[in-house]
């Protein structure tokens, strides 16, 4: 992995920010995040990598960004289960007061949902029982009510 630093400012922004470079080869980092470059697809060079760029408003070191950038990548996953999960995107109220008791509990239905699944729905993967898996709010609430239901609903019905 080879990372790069530099300031730009787009015409739009009121200050120069620090942009990241990260190029990553592919072959030696086969879990290589970022993207490969399409307009250079032909080149032998350049199709052998993937490229990241991180843009922040600090003047940080390369090393640094990349390292706060990995601290808070499984951040935005949680951000996607509150909103698709929990429908924490569209309980915005009249009343402030109001607003804000929505999101405590709907922060706090999120972690004790998230505990039952640290505790009840943590399961190993078959090849490799070290690792495990870590249920979505929407795959606890599946295997919690969903099946269950179902299998009350289809024991009812004589065959």
């Amino acid at each position: 992995m080879e990372l790069c630093r530099f300031s730009y400012q787009a015409t739009t922004w009121s200050k120069p920010h620090t942009v990241a470079g990260i190029r990553q080869h592919i072959e030696q980092r086969t879990a290589a995040k970022g993207k490969p470059m399409n307009l250079f697809a032909d080149d032998p060079v350049i199709s052998k990598y993937h490229f990241s760029t991180l843009v922040i408003d600090l003047d940080l070191p390369a090393t640094l960004i990349w390292r706060i950038y990995l601290g808070s990548t499984n951040c935005e996953n949680r951000i996607k289960e509150l909103k698709y999960d929990l429908a924490a995107d569209s309980f915005a109220m009249q009343e402030l007061w109001a607003t804000e008791t929505a999101m405590n509990t709907v922060m706090i239905t999120y972690n004790l949902m998230s505990l039952l699944r640290h505790v009840v729905l943590k399961t190993s993967t078959a090849k490799h029982p070290s690792n495990t898996v870590q249920h979505t709010l929407q795959t606890t609430r599946y295997n919690l009510f969903a099946k269950p239901a179902y299998i009350t609903a289809e024991s009812r019905n004589p065959s």
